[in-house]
């Protein structure tokens, strides 16, 4: 069964680039977010079902006003039609056990 959310997110003034590369036979993956603020970023390495983070975005002090700007830049959308859809194609409730959720 697919998991589906009720709501998107997204950060309508804030740039994401990801760069995936190879280093030592393991899989990379900066991703940098620029904002008006400044630039953060984060290192990943990818290991089958797993993912270890090797940089974390706040790094000094000097990343908080990016990271409050980050971070109140987001915008949250509802997102009900996939939820809805999901839950019909279980016959009812999936994701709360024990709750019944009539679908119209």
């Amino acid at each position: 069964m697919k998991r589906v959310s009720v709501f998107n997110t997204y950060r309508p003034n804030v740039k994401v680039t990801e760069h995936t590369y190879l280093e030592n036979s393991k899989k990379l993956t900066r991703t940098e977010y620029e904002t008006p603020k400044g630039t953060l970023s984060t290192l990943t390495e990818h290991a089958g079902i797993t993912a270890w983070s090797h940089e974390k975005m706040f790094k000094t002090p000097d990343d908080y006003e990016a990271l409050l700007f980050l971070i109140q830049d987001e915008v949250y959308e509802p997102a009900y039609d996939a939820t809805v859809k999901s839950m019909k194609a279980a016959g009812g409730d999936n994701c709360c056990p024990g709750f019944k959720i009539i679908l119209a």
